[in-house]
């Protein structure tokens, strides 16, 4: 009788040992679960953010360009669609496109500066 008496304990025993273990493995899969969705949520607020950042700084470099400059005065700044900015329009001529290309290229680098692609030289059509 005294086997008998000690098999519940032990089933009881086996059964809190499972319960904690249980308990633990649930708590990390939800701390996991938790952590994905908010690095999910976040990413695409942080790239925003930089993204922001991004275009303000160099809007505040190329502005005064356009600014300083009635050639420029067809040119706007746009967002582009990665971050930064893309500057679109017209400019009179071909050498006012060329100084806006080496003004800007001053100004952001190279690389920043092939986004001038949108700024065209006015056409001159026949009236």
């Amino acid at each position: 009788m005294s086997e008998a008496t000690h098999k519940p304990a032990r089933m009881g025993c086996l059964w809190s040992i499972l319960l904690v273990f249980v308990g633990f493995l649930a708590g990390f899969v939800l701390a996991v679960v938790i952590g994905a969705i908010g690095f999910w949520l976040s990413n695409p607020v942080g790239d925003q953010v930089a993204q922001r950042s991004q275009y303000e700084l160099e809007r505040d470099d190329v502005a005064p360009i356009l600014a300083k400059d009635p050639a420029f005065k067809g040119v706007e700044i746009g967002r582009y669609y990665t971050g930064g900015i893309v500057l679109m329009g017209h400019v009179p001529t071909e050498t006012d496109l060329t100084r806006l290309r080496s003004a800007v290229s001053k100004a952001l680098g190279d690389r920043l500066a092939s986004r001038v692609i949108g700024v065209q030289v006015e056409s001159k059509a026949p009236r």
